[in-house]
């Protein structure tokens, strides 16, 4: 991936992912999101949202470079998010990072991701996006295969899924099952998407 293009999706994953918690977040919750969506997308498709890689260390998952972070600080500068000054959960001196409108931020980020990359960051939110002690987070992002599967200061490896990699075969060689993704996908941007634990709760 190109490093503009793999900058821009940086961008757009930190602004999606603070547009759908709406309220602050540390650096350490939204480098710790951002990984969490790369690896969900890994698991689907085969390669990772933003581009980005990580390596293995003691606070869990933390990206290569520190791009995500720097990401994050040149949004605040161009006014995109806002960043105001906190103390981290170490005592330390950091930052905290918003959006002004969560709507407004939100539809910026549909029109520059598909369906797909739109869906991961919403999964990834729902499910992660109340824990907002750093610590637990950490150890939430510590449970990803990557990470397990990793040494000490190793480059993580993300793996797709078995199931991603069947339902690719029948993509590639069932048409109408590919329509059926399609408007899935359309039910899904239209609001008519069925979470599994309400279709369990509607089924007892």
């Amino acid at each position: 991936m190109p490093e503009n293009a793999r900058t821009d999706k940086t961008h757009l994953a930190i602004q999606g992912i603070l547009a759908l918690l709406n309220k602050p977040a540390g650096r350490t919750q939204i480098v710790k999101l951002v990984y969490l969506a790369d690896n969900r997308f890994y698991e689907c498709v085969g390669r990772t949202l933003t581009g980005n890689a990580y390596i293995w260390d003691r606070y869990g998952p933390n990206d290569v470079d520190n791009s995500i972070t720097a990401a994050a600080d040149e949004l605040a500068e161009c006014g995109w998010i806002v960043r105001t000054p906190a103390v981290s959960w170490s005592g330390g001196n950091t930052f905290r990072y918003s959006v002004k409108s969560p709507v407004s931020a939100w539809q910026k980020v549909a029109r520059n991701l598909n369906a797909g990359e739109q869906q991961i960051l919403r999964d990834i939110v729902k499910q992660y996006g109340h824990i907002t002690n750093a610590t637990q987070l950490a150890e939430a992002s510590k449970q990803t295969a990557p990470f397990a599967n990793a040494k000490q200061h190793e480059r993580l490896q993300f793996k797709q899924s078995e199931r991603a990699i069947e339902l690719q075969n029948m993509l590639a060689s069932n048409p109408d099952f590919l329509e059926e993704v399609r408007l899935g996908l359309e039910d899904i941007e239209a609001g008519r998407w069925v979470w599994h634990e309400d279709l369990d709760a509607s089924m007892r």
